[in-house]
């Protein structure tokens, strides 16, 4: 529509706040489907975003207990923390921290001091009581 009208400055500027956004999302795809699992987990690090590809990024960088395996459990972990208290409903978050909880029981691994205090967060922020709105 400011095309339309000739006013550039707004139209490149609407253009340049949502066309990265989706030109990540179609890069995040590409790499996936080309199971380049590196550029993937980069490009979902920098976009700081943890979604239903990430569950996928997880089971396919976590079939080894590798350092990349360790990074992106503690990345997955910490944003965790920042979002809304898990609960039943929140369907992704639960998704997220189940599929972690699988990974370490596959490979035997034991939470790192930093991930077990990640994890105590999560409960803890989990368990606090829920404020009533007036």
């Amino acid at each position: 529509l400011y095309g339309y009208g000739n006013d550039t400055v707004n139209a490149k500027r609407v253009l340049h706040q949502h066309v990265p956004s989706l030109e990540e999302e179609a890069m995040i795809d590409h790499y996936m489907n080309a199971k380049q699992w590196s550029q993937a987990r980069e490009l979902m690090i920098n976009a700081d975003r943890v979604d239903n590809k990430n569950l996928m990024l997880l089971r396919q960088i976590c079939s080894e207990n590798t350092p990349e395996c360790q990074e992106h459990i503690t990345f997955t972990l910490k944003k965790l923390t920042t979002q809304a208290s898990i609960t039943r409903q929140d369907d992704t978050g639960n998704q997220q921290l189940y599929q972690i909880g699988n990974i370490f029981h596959r490979l035997g691994i034991i939470p790192g001091a930093e991930q077990q205090a990640l994890i105590q967060a999560l409960y803890n922020k989990a368990a606090e009581p829920k404020k009533a709105t007036p």
